[in-house]
């Protein structure tokens, strides 16, 4: 992994890539990963969404800090539409211009992904899978997990134990966390912990034969919380396909349904979490119709 960034930041990401697939190959991490940690996540599970409101004039909210809106499309809080590719930056799984589906397993851990553990304005959305998804879950194993001996044989156990140690390193190279500091606000625009993880998602699509949906990652922005240190919260990226005239990929939006939009404006800090517990269960009531995802004008 070493190797991999220095060819990185050498400015050879092509190799970087090739030295990344070779490893993988050569150390039969490809099997491991297939072999422990692939999740059939049930048919309409619920995920949630959120997109940060800028807007001049934020939007009226009732008195439990939110309220619907019903001006506002869905489908602009799902994955940014191909023709809008600026808006993609560099993140953790994600190529700049890339779009891709960030979802979260519960709202609070995207609204804190969205504003960076700031009180501001959301959008936010649930969306359900109408089949199931085979993802890859690539989270660290917690020890209490680790030292569950009760349900398999000292065999088995010692088999997951010692696949998971092969697979440990590329675990932790994909939530590695580093505190920048900044010599002007939003100075930092490059995050070398960001490498061997966005190396990662394009190896799962170069291998798409692997029949994988996506990737299940432990949130790193949650975690620096330490309110949420002791919650699990995860969120899982899927790869879009581009179809031309379509602005979204056609393969996600047959995949899931999605909730109409729900605006959420937290008063201050200290309301956060009951403001978006509340919200995280008024998505849970409305039901989902299906994505809509039109065409791109000529």
């Amino acid at each position: 992994l070493k190797s991999v960034l220095e060819l990185y930041l050498k400015g050879l990401p092509a190799l970087a890539f090739n030295h990344f697939e070779a490893l993988v190959k050569n150390y039969s991490l490809d099997k491991d990963i297939l072999r422990l940690r692939i999740l059939k996540v049930p048919k309409h599970t619920p995920f949630f969404r959120t997109q940060g409101y800028y807007q001049s004039t934020p939007l009226p909210t009732g008195p439990d800090a939110f309220a619907w809106d019903p001006a506002t499309d869905p489908k602009t809080i799902f994955h940014p539409p191909f023709n809008k590719r600026k808006r993609v930056g560099t993140n953790r799984f994600s190529i700049p211009g890339y779009p891709c589906l960030y979802l979260s397993d519960k709202l609070i851990t995207s609204y804190k992904e969205a504003t960076q553990h700031q009180t501001a304005p959301v959008y936010a959305i649930s969306l359900y899978n109408n089949r199931p998804l085979y993802i890859a879950d690539i989270s660290p194993i917690a020890l209490s997990v680790l030292n569950d001996k009760t349900h398999v044989s000292d065999i088995q156990y010692t088999n997951d134990l010692l696949t998971y140690l092969r697979i440990f390193p590329l675990v932790a190279a994909s939530h590695l966390k580093i505190n920048y500091s900044e010599e002007y606000k939003n100075e930092v625009k490059f995050k070398v912990e960001y490498i061997i993880p966005q190396l990662l998602l394009q190896w799962f699509q170069k291998n798409s034969n692997l029949t994988i949906d996506g990737l299940k990652y432990q949130s790193c922005s949650a975690a620096l919380d330490p309110a949420c240190c002791t919650v699990d919260q995860h969120n899982f990226i899927l790869t879009t396909e581009q179809k031309k005239p379509s602005l979204y990929c056609p393969k996600l939006s047959h995949l899931f349904n999605i909730s109409p939009v729900l605006f959420v404006n937290p008063p201050d800090a200290s309301s956060v979490d009951t403001i978006i517990q509340k919200a995280h269960e008024e998505l849970l009531k409305v039901p989902a119709s299906a994505i809509k995802i039109g065409r791109a004008h000529v």
